[in-house]
């Protein structure tokens, strides 16, 4: 019998690469043993940029999640949890590891949110929570997953770690339901190695989870300085294009072969916290050379036959963690992908066949998403990150056109923002 972890070898490429330099190095190093004091700056820091009651730090996202999972299930007697088909099966891994249940529900035409109508069917006596995804940095809707599920009795959880600070209606991603979640870790918005938060707005179920939350424990020094040292050594390798050395670290060295493994559950190391609010201070500098290129490339591939490009949800202000684009023919998807790879552009295929599988084998018993299925062959994401090159985007843009017909002029759009301005931190 095939099991997650043999499904789960790959990740999602090289990471989503953020500027990070010598100097935001150094206010880590320097807070390696200030774990409290850096914590409590962070949620502040956290609490102020997402307009919340409550916030708090974590190893990673996918503890995150877990310690908000052991939470609810504290106050509530309940043993199944919906998640999305379409999600990194970490999610997954995390359900079991509260000794729960996953329950696959299908999810919207482009992959972000739930579909209501399968919702309604996953949704029993029995489900503790619904977890809905924001991807790829566009915010969706969550109000009528939240209606159906706590019409069912159910908590919901925002899943918002690839879109950290994106708005809808004016709201910040994570920040609608019971419990939202984020990561800081190397593919996400705001990169400080690794960490992680919960937020919520609901009193009783924060008090619970301040209960979990005081029987977990933080790094030690020596873990806290090692780390320190393998993120500075990676964003150098990032900043010198050595993307190959980073691949290799990412699908394996540093967080293990796959995202089906177990993890540990901690608070939030004193050098995690002391850079992720230094980062959140550069929030807007950053995301600005995402969305310009985000628009390049919507401009550029507008009218090619044969895809779909995703739009974010009205009224939503997104990140543009990557710029997602549907293939329908997998051969072609298939065929874009392996120039990409040649050209040396960081594209990926966000979620496959195998992690789709891997979240199967979590559950029950086969589930049948048709949504999830359709997107798991033939989505793909382009990188949007500072470091891209605009050689590398003329070279993706034509190895599109090379491939797929189109009925738009022959014409690509001017950058917008300026990536060389934020790729230009100091390293001295």
């Amino acid at each position: 019998m095939t099991t997650a972890g043999n499904l789960c070898r790959l990740r999602m490429g090289v990471p989503v690469a953020t500027p990070i330099g010598l100097r935001e190095w150094k206010v880590a190093a320097a807070a390696c043993r200030t774990a409290k004091e850096a914590r409590s700056a962070f949620e502040r820091e956290m609490r102020d940029f997402l307009g919340v009651r409550w916030v708090r730090s974590t190893v990673s996202g996918r503890a995150a999640l877990y310690l908000a999972l052991v939470a609810m299930r504290r106050s509530i007697h309940r043993n199944e949890v919906v998640i999305p088909a379409f999600v990194c099966p970490s999610v997954g891994r995390a359900v079991l590891k509260a000794g729960l249940s996953p329950v696959l529900c299908d999810v919207g035409p482009t992959g972000s949110g739930l579909d209501p109508d399968d919702l309604r069917r996953k949704l029993s006596d029995r489900t503790l929570a619904v977890v809905t995804a924001h991807l790829f940095g566009f915010p969706v809707e969550v109000e009528n997953i939240s209606s159906l599920a706590h019409s069912a009795g159910a908590f919901v959880i925002e899943d918002a770690a690839q879109a950290f600070g994106a708005k809808i209606h004016g709201r910040r991603a994570g920040t609608s339901a019971d419990v939202g979640i984020f990561s800081f870790g190397l593919s996400k918005v705001l990169w400080s190695f690794a960490g992680g938060a919960l937020c919520s707005n609901n009193t009783a179920l924060s008090a619970g989870l301040d209960d979990v939350l005081g029987e977990v424990q933080t790094p030690g020094w020596l873990r806290e300085w090692q780390g320190t040292a393998k993120g500075a050594l990676l964003s150098l390798l990032i900043r010198s294009h050595h993307l190959g050395p980073v691949a290799a670290i990412w699908n394996g060295a540093l967080r293990g072969k796959h995202d089906c493994d177990d993890f540990p559950c901690e608070l939030c190391a004193s050098s995690t916290a002391a850079l992720g609010r230094h980062m959140i201070q550069r929030f807007y500098e950053i995301t600005s050379v995402r969305r310009g290129n985000a628009e390049r490339y919507a401009a550029a591939l507008a009218g090619l036959e044969g895809i779909t490009i995703p739009k974010p949800d009205a009224n939503c202000e997104p990140v543009y963690l990557r710029f997602p684009v549907i293939v329908r023919d997998i051969a072609i998807k298939r065929r874009i992908l392996s120039q990409l790879g040649r050209a040396g552009i960081n594209a990926s295929e966000m979620y496959t066949r195998d992690s789709y599988q891997a979240l199967n084998t979590f559950t029950a018993g086969a589930a049948r998403c048709p949504s999830a299925e359709y997107l798991v062959d033939r989505m793909l994401n382009l990188p949007t990150h500072c470091y891209l090159t605009d050689a590398e985007m003329r070279s993706a843009i034509q190895i599109f056109r090379g491939i797929l017909p189109t009925r738009a002029p022959d014409h690509v759009a001017g950058m917008v923002g300026n990536p060389a301005a934020v790729c230009a931190t100091s390293m001295e």
